[in-house]
């Protein structure tokens, strides 16, 4: 069965979260070889990117699939697709810690009707989401196929 399958992150970097996340891709690619699967970002500095295909954030907007945002930018942009199946979000940190945020914004941005699923990095930043948005803790230190596939 084909499902399409689009991970957005702003800057794809050469660091290890970004290499996890190449690699994460490219099983999901291995896994599900009949699914259009791919990286959006705003610029890529990934040395290796292991075929897989990465393409410009921009084209992401007309990309019907599931969506998975990596940051909070990536999922403010991707909250307003018209086409987008589904929104997970993989929070690594709390958006209100490094800026203030209007409670009503982050409200309605983290609003079930956007946001299906919400991935923490550890127990506090899941704490957090339960406590203010009522979502469901769910942990993973780091992205993997196996649990990913069977959240979305």
């Amino acid at each position: 069965m084909q499902h399409n399958l689009g991970f957005i992150i702003k800057q794809l970097r050469n660091d290890i979260f970004s290499h996890d996340i190449i690699n994460l891709v490219s099983d999901f690619i291995k896994n599900r070889p009949l699914s259009n699967i791919s990286i959006f970002t705003g610029g890529c500095d990934a040395i290796d990117t292991k075929m897989v295909p990465v393409l410009h954030i921009s084209h992401a907007s007309h990309f019907p699939a599931h969506i998975v945002a990596l940051d909070l930018d990536s999922l403010i942009f991707s909250a307003t697709f018209v086409q987008k199946q589904g929104l997970t979000y993989y929070a690594q940190s709390i958006p209100w810690a490094n800026k203030i945020y209007d409670y009503s914004y982050l409200k309605q941005l983290f609003s079930p009707k956007v946001v299906n699923n919400i991935l923490s990095a550890n127990t506090d930043i899941a704490n957090m989401y339960t406590k203010f948005f009522n979502y469901e803790p769910r942990i993973y230190e780091k992205l993997t196929y196996g649990g990913l596939y069977e959240t979305i």
